[in-house]
Protein backbone atom coordinates (compact mmCIF):
# COMPACT_ATOMS: atom_id res chain seq x y z
CA UNK A 1 0.00 0.00 0.00
CA UNK A 2 2.94 2.12 0.34
CA UNK A 3 4.52 1.46 -2.29
CA UNK A 4 0.97 2.21 -4.27
CA UNK A 5 0.66 5.70 -2.57
CA UNK A 6 3.99 6.60 -3.80
CA UNK A 7 3.06 5.38 -7.08
CA UNK A 8 0.53 7.50 -7.64
CA UNK A 9 1.71 10.75 -6.18
CA UNK A 10 4.61 10.13 -9.14
CA UNK A 11 2.06 9.74 -11.63
CA UNK A 12 0.60 13.19 -10.90
CA UNK A 13 4.58 14.65 -11.20
CA UNK A 14 5.26 12.93 -14.35
CA UNK A 15 3.66 14.92 -16.60
CA UNK A 16 5.16 17.95 -15.44
CA UNK A 17 8.71 16.00 -15.47
CA UNK A 18 8.78 13.63 -18.51
CA UNK A 19 8.77 16.02 -21.20
CA UNK A 20 11.62 17.78 -19.48
CA UNK A 21 13.25 15.13 -18.93
CA UNK A 22 12.52 13.84 -22.58
CA UNK A 23 13.98 16.68 -23.54
CA UNK A 24 17.08 16.64 -22.23
CA UNK A 25 17.83 13.22 -23.58
CA UNK A 26 15.96 13.26 -27.11
CA UNK A 27 18.94 14.36 -29.27
CA UNK A 28 21.28 11.61 -27.70
CA UNK A 29 19.23 8.62 -26.53
CA UNK A 30 16.00 8.12 -28.74
CA UNK A 31 14.64 10.96 -31.33
CA UNK A 32 11.16 11.78 -30.64
CA UNK A 33 8.94 14.67 -32.24
CA UNK A 34 7.49 17.26 -30.59
CA UNK A 35 4.05 15.79 -29.78
CA UNK A 36 5.31 12.22 -28.89
CA UNK A 37 8.20 13.87 -26.46
CA UNK A 38 5.05 16.08 -25.11
CA UNK A 39 3.01 12.87 -24.28
CA UNK A 40 5.63 10.89 -22.78
CA UNK A 41 4.91 12.24 -19.44
CA UNK A 42 1.38 11.85 -19.59
CA UNK A 43 2.30 7.92 -20.76
CA UNK A 44 4.44 7.54 -17.54
CA UNK A 45 1.84 9.26 -15.32
CA UNK A 46 -0.78 6.32 -16.78
CA UNK A 47 1.60 3.60 -15.99
CA UNK A 48 2.60 4.93 -12.66
CA UNK A 49 -1.02 5.66 -11.98
CA UNK A 50 -2.16 2.19 -12.97
CA UNK A 51 0.31 0.48 -11.01
CA UNK A 52 -0.12 2.31 -7.95
CA UNK A 53 -3.92 1.76 -7.76
CA UNK A 54 -3.14 -1.87 -8.05
CA UNK A 55 -0.38 -2.17 -5.35
CA UNK A 56 -3.05 0.10 -3.11
CA UNK A 57 -6.05 -2.41 -3.73
CA UNK A 58 -4.50 -5.25 -3.17
CA UNK A 59 -6.36 -7.66 -0.28
CA UNK A 60 -5.16 -6.87 2.97
CA UNK A 61 -5.39 -10.30 4.47
CA UNK A 62 -8.26 -9.51 6.89
CA UNK A 63 -11.25 -11.26 5.13
CA UNK A 64 -13.83 -8.25 6.65
CA UNK A 65 -12.33 -5.51 5.08
CA UNK A 66 -11.36 -7.51 2.06
CA UNK A 67 -15.23 -8.24 1.49
CA UNK A 68 -16.23 -5.08 2.24
CA UNK A 69 -13.55 -3.28 0.36
CA UNK A 70 -14.27 -5.94 -2.60
CA UNK A 71 -16.63 -3.41 -4.92
CA UNK A 72 -14.42 -0.46 -4.56
CA UNK A 73 -11.22 -2.37 -5.59
CA UNK A 74 -12.88 -3.89 -8.97
CA UNK A 75 -13.72 -0.04 -9.80
CA UNK A 76 -10.93 1.28 -9.13
CA UNK A 77 -9.04 -0.93 -10.84
CA UNK A 78 -10.95 -0.68 -14.22
CA UNK A 79 -10.65 2.89 -13.84
CA UNK A 80 -6.89 2.78 -13.69
CA UNK A 81 -7.03 0.82 -17.35
CA UNK A 82 -8.75 3.89 -18.83
CA UNK A 83 -5.51 6.08 -19.15
CA UNK A 84 -3.36 3.37 -20.10
CA UNK A 85 -5.93 2.47 -23.02
CA UNK A 86 -6.10 6.14 -23.63
CA UNK A 87 -2.46 6.57 -24.63
CA UNK A 88 -2.34 3.49 -26.95
CA UNK A 89 -5.60 4.86 -28.33
CA UNK A 90 -3.66 8.25 -28.83
CA UNK A 91 -0.78 6.72 -30.11
CA UNK A 92 -2.31 4.54 -32.61
CA UNK A 93 -4.36 7.52 -33.81
CA UNK A 94 -0.73 9.52 -34.54
CA UNK A 95 0.54 6.68 -36.40
CA UNK A 96 -2.58 5.59 -38.47
CA UNK A 97 -4.30 9.24 -38.95
CA UNK A 98 -0.98 10.93 -39.36
CA UNK A 99 -1.71 13.98 -36.58
CA UNK A 100 1.19 16.68 -37.10
CA UNK A 101 -0.44 18.62 -34.25
CA UNK A 102 -1.70 18.72 -30.67
CA UNK A 103 -5.41 20.28 -31.78
CA UNK A 104 -6.69 17.49 -33.05
CA UNK A 105 -5.62 15.52 -29.91
CA UNK A 106 -7.14 18.37 -27.46
CA UNK A 107 -10.73 17.83 -28.83
CA UNK A 108 -10.86 14.57 -27.07
CA UNK A 109 -9.60 15.66 -23.94
CA UNK A 110 -12.64 16.56 -22.02
CA UNK A 111 -14.16 13.82 -22.51
CA UNK A 112 -11.15 11.79 -21.36
CA UNK A 113 -10.75 14.29 -18.35
CA UNK A 114 -14.38 13.37 -18.02
CA UNK A 115 -13.98 9.67 -17.61
CA UNK A 116 -10.83 10.14 -15.12
CA UNK A 117 -12.60 12.75 -13.46
CA UNK A 118 -14.38 9.18 -11.53
CA UNK A 119 -10.84 8.03 -10.26
CA UNK A 120 -9.92 10.29 -7.45
CA UNK A 121 -13.78 10.09 -6.35
CA UNK A 122 -13.55 6.77 -5.82
CA UNK A 123 -9.88 6.59 -4.99
CA UNK A 124 -10.70 8.56 -1.97
CA UNK A 125 -13.76 6.80 -1.32
CA UNK A 126 -11.70 3.38 -0.60
CA UNK A 127 -9.15 5.47 1.75
CA UNK A 128 -12.31 7.10 3.35
CA UNK A 129 -12.82 3.07 3.91
CA UNK A 130 -9.00 2.55 5.32
CA UNK A 131 -9.45 5.79 7.44
CA UNK A 132 -12.66 4.73 8.70
CA UNK A 133 -10.40 1.23 9.79
CA UNK A 134 -8.18 3.05 11.40
CA UNK A 135 -10.82 4.66 13.48
CA UNK A 136 -10.11 8.37 11.95
CA UNK A 137 -12.93 10.17 11.55
CA UNK A 138 -11.50 13.28 10.74
CA UNK A 139 -9.51 11.88 8.34
CA UNK A 140 -12.08 9.66 6.66
CA UNK A 141 -14.56 12.93 6.66
CA UNK A 142 -11.70 14.92 4.87
CA UNK A 143 -11.19 12.15 2.26
CA UNK A 144 -15.61 12.39 1.65
CA UNK A 145 -15.12 15.72 0.86
CA UNK A 146 -11.73 15.83 -1.14
CA UNK A 147 -13.21 13.42 -3.10
CA UNK A 148 -16.25 15.08 -3.96
CA UNK A 149 -14.61 18.44 -4.76
CA UNK A 150 -11.96 16.94 -6.72
CA UNK A 151 -14.86 15.06 -9.08
CA UNK A 152 -16.08 18.99 -9.45
CA UNK A 153 -13.15 20.25 -10.30
CA UNK A 154 -12.27 17.96 -12.71
CA UNK A 155 -15.23 18.32 -14.49
CA UNK A 156 -14.86 21.94 -14.38
CA UNK A 157 -11.71 21.57 -16.05
CA UNK A 158 -12.81 19.21 -18.28
CA UNK A 159 -15.74 21.82 -19.47
CA UNK A 160 -13.75 25.02 -19.88
CA UNK A 161 -11.16 23.12 -22.34
CA UNK A 162 -14.21 22.12 -24.09
CA UNK A 163 -14.81 26.00 -24.60
CA UNK A 164 -11.55 27.04 -25.20
CA UNK A 165 -10.92 24.67 -27.77
CA UNK A 166 -14.30 24.04 -29.69
CA UNK A 167 -16.62 27.23 -27.95
CA UNK A 168 -16.71 28.90 -31.72
CA UNK A 169 -18.48 25.71 -33.10
CA UNK A 170 -21.16 25.91 -30.24
CA UNK A 171 -21.83 29.44 -29.65
CA UNK A 172 -19.36 30.81 -27.37
CA UNK A 173 -15.95 33.02 -27.85
CA UNK A 174 -12.98 31.04 -27.77
CA UNK A 175 -10.83 34.16 -27.15
CA UNK A 176 -10.40 35.18 -23.46
CA UNK A 177 -9.92 38.91 -24.22
CA UNK A 178 -13.35 38.94 -25.58
CA UNK A 179 -15.62 37.10 -22.81
CA UNK A 180 -17.80 39.08 -20.93
CA UNK A 181 -16.55 40.61 -17.38
CA UNK A 182 -19.45 38.14 -15.38
CA UNK A 183 -18.27 35.40 -17.01
CA UNK A 184 -14.46 36.13 -16.51
CA UNK A 185 -14.75 36.18 -12.76
CA UNK A 186 -17.51 33.25 -12.48
CA UNK A 187 -14.87 31.35 -14.26
CA UNK A 188 -11.66 32.92 -11.75
CA UNK A 189 -13.50 32.06 -8.95
CA UNK A 190 -14.18 28.14 -10.03
CA UNK A 191 -10.84 28.28 -10.91
CA UNK A 192 -9.26 28.92 -7.60
CA UNK A 193 -11.88 26.68 -5.91
CA UNK A 194 -10.83 23.98 -8.11
CA UNK A 195 -7.49 25.08 -7.89
CA UNK A 196 -7.83 24.66 -3.72
CA UNK A 197 -9.18 21.50 -3.91
CA UNK A 198 -6.40 19.47 -6.42
CA UNK A 199 -3.86 20.92 -3.64
CA UNK A 200 -6.26 19.81 -0.49
CA UNK A 201 -6.22 16.49 -2.59
CA UNK A 202 -2.11 16.06 -2.91
CA UNK A 203 -1.93 17.02 0.91
CA UNK A 204 -3.55 14.22 1.29
CA UNK A 205 -2.39 11.97 -0.50
CA UNK A 206 0.54 12.88 1.19
CA UNK A 207 -0.85 12.50 4.71
CA UNK A 208 -1.50 8.90 3.32
CA UNK A 209 1.69 8.41 1.84
CA UNK A 210 2.90 9.62 5.13
CA UNK A 211 1.26 7.25 6.90
CA UNK A 212 1.40 4.00 5.16
CA UNK A 213 5.60 4.68 5.39
CA UNK A 214 5.64 5.07 8.89
CA UNK A 215 3.28 2.11 9.05
CA UNK A 216 5.54 -0.02 6.32
CA UNK A 217 8.38 0.71 8.65
CA UNK A 218 7.06 -0.46 11.89
CA UNK A 219 5.77 -3.51 10.62
CA UNK A 220 9.65 -4.20 9.33
CA UNK A 221 10.93 -3.36 12.18
CA UNK A 222 9.16 -5.99 14.22
CA UNK A 223 9.67 -8.48 11.50
CA UNK A 224 13.17 -8.07 11.75
CA UNK A 225 12.89 -8.46 15.85
CA UNK A 226 10.29 -11.73 15.73
CA UNK A 227 13.49 -13.04 12.80
CA UNK A 228 16.09 -12.72 15.52
CA UNK A 229 14.19 -13.74 18.08
CA UNK A 230 13.63 -16.78 16.21
CA UNK A 231 17.31 -17.33 15.22
CA UNK A 232 18.19 -17.35 18.71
Amino acid sequence: MSRGINLILLALVAPLVGPIVAGLFNPFIFPLSDIFQNLIGFELAAVFLALGIFLLTRPEGYAPADRADRRSRIRLRMLAIVPVLAMIIVHFRLDTAGYQSEDQLLAWSPIFTVVVAFLPLFLFIHLRGLAKRARSAHLAEHCMIVGIGTFASSLYVAAVTAIVNSGGRIGYYPRWNVWPKMTMLMLLVLGVASGLFLLWSLYLLMSFAEAFWMASRALRRKWSRDDRSVTR
